[in-house]
């Protein structure tokens, strides 16, 4: 009898010593397999968010594209200096200011991609018999205007009462 009671006392606590490894074994394995889980639904979340951010790019890119297309369509088929000099001439006087001089300095191409291509020109104006309001309205009306005209420069020459503007201007490639 007491053969029997070492007996089930060594089988009872092989059997507990194995269950207490092997709740170890599982337990760590567990965390290890939860860690990864962890890790990976971290980088679910992230990715989640990077196609969020692309599909917003891609909406932001398709709006701006369609801008893109609309300025290019409002652009003159060609450089229209006569309508520009015209256009210039007319703000000018609607201004105040007198256009003393209108000079094309530099035509040149600019790929815009592979089907569209346009021009820009560079103008030179001078003005003169004005104050700093006169110039303020004119530079206000070139800038409001329809065509696309930006203003690189102005300088002024206090010896001969001069503005000189430097526009650039564009156009569809002809």
């Amino acid at each position: 009898r007491i053969l029997q009671l070492v007996v089930l006392i060594i089988i009872i606590g092989g059997l507990s010593g194995e269950a207490i490894y092997l709740y170890d074994y599982y337990t760590t394995r567990v965390q290890e397999v939860n860690e990864r889980l962890n890790t990976k639904r971290a980088e679910l979340d992230r990715k989640r968010a990077d196609l969020e951010d692309v599909k917003q790019l891609r909406v932001d890119y398709q709006q701006l594209e369609g801008e893109a297309r609309e300025l290019f369509d409002a652009l003159p088929d060609k450089a229209e200096l006569p309508n520009l000099y015209l256009q210039l001439k007319g703000l000018a006087d609607a201004s105040g200011v007198v256009m003393q001089s209108f000079n094309v300095a530099e035509t040149e191409a600019v790929e815009v991609d592979e089907d569209r291509e346009i021009s820009e020109s560079t103008v030179n104006v001078n003005l003169v018999g004005t104050d700093y309001e006169l110039l303020k309205e004119y530079l206000s009306k070139v800038e409001n205007s329809l065509r696309i005209i930006d203003v690189t420069s102005l300088n002024y020459d206090p010896r001969e009462d001069v503005f000189s503007v430097i526009l650039r201007t564009y156009y569809k490639q002809e």
